[in-house]
C-alpha cells in the first residue's frame, strides 16, 4: 500500500477503503498517527454515510492528558488485499489510521534532503508505504487506550 506525504512533509496519509452498512463504500484518506492505539477514526459524516453500526461509547485519553467520550461503531476496512472488520472511534477532524490497525505492517517512511557544507539544512518526506508480510519482530505495546465503554 503507497500513500503520500502532505501538509509541507509533516503528515504520512494513505488510501483506506472503508466499507458500512448496505454496500456502501468510501474511500478515506487517512494520517498515519502513531500516537494513537486505536485501529481507525472517522469523521462523524462519514460514519453517518456508511450507516455503520453503534456498538457504544469509550472515553478515551487525548495527547493532551484530558479525556472525552467518542462513540464507537463497527466497520470493514479493505486493509492488506483483505477485508477486516475493525472498531472505529467517531471523532472530529480527518480520518486517522492507528497502530492497531498497522499492526503485523512495516510502515516505511521515504525522506530526501539536500546537505550544504556540514549542516544539514532540512528534509522533505516524500512518500509513505506500508509494507507486508509483517516484519520478522511483531509489533509490541499496541493496545488502545480506554478507560471506560457504555452501551448505546
Amino acid at each position: 500500500m503507497r500513500g503520500r506525504v502532505v501538509s509541507g512533509g509533516r503528515e504520512a496519509v494513505v488510501p483506506l477503503p472503508v466499507l458500512g452498512s448496505g454496500g456502501t463504500r468510501v474511500e478515506v484518506e487517512a494520517v498515519i498517527d502513531t500516537g494513537f492505539t486505536g485501529h481507525l477514526t472517522l469523521p462523524a459524516d462519514v460514519v453517518r454515510s456508511l450507516a455503520l453500526s453503534g456498538r457504544g461509547f469509550v472515553e478515551v485519553e487525548l495527547a493532551d492528558g484530558g479525556t472525552t467520550a467518542l462513540g464507537v461503531y463497527d466497520a470493514r476496512v479493505l486493509w492488506r488485499g483483505r477485508e477486516r472488520f475493525v472498531p472505529v472511534y467517531e471523532a472530529e477532524g480527518g480520518p486517522l489510521v492507528g497502530m492497531s490497525l498497522l499492526r503485523g505492517s512495516r510502515l516505511t517512511v521515504e525522506g530526501s534532503g539536500t546537505r550544504r557544507g556540514r549542516r544539514d539544512r532540512g528534509s522533505t518526506v516524500k512518500r509513505a508505504v506500508v509494507h507486508y508480510p509483517p516484519p520478522s519482530r511483531p509489533l509490541a505495546g499496541c493496545y488502545g487506550v480506554v478507560t471506560s465503554t457504555a452501551p448505546l
